[in-house]
């Protein structure tokens, strides 16, 4: 993996269009894989990891209401 590769990609993505706000995050992603591909499988370990951590958000707000 050329670290210059790596480089335009990330400035290629820094100035792509912004997404509209109501845009699915992860829809967006998957359509612009192949345009970014390393950010996209970081992206996907990001999501990841925001998607378990609401998930356990969620369980402790339902445990302290039944408590």
């Amino acid at each position: 993996m050329d670290p210059f590769d790596i480089q335009d990609e990330v400035n290629s993505y820094l100035t792509a269009p912004i997404a509209y706000k109501n845009t699915n995050i992860l829809d967006w992603w998957q359509l612009n894989a192949t345009q970014f591909p390393n950010l996209a499988i970081a992206s996907q370990a990001i999501l990841a990891i925001v998607g378990s951590l609401g998930e356990n958000l969620a369980e402790t707000e339902q445990d302290r209401k039944y408590k």
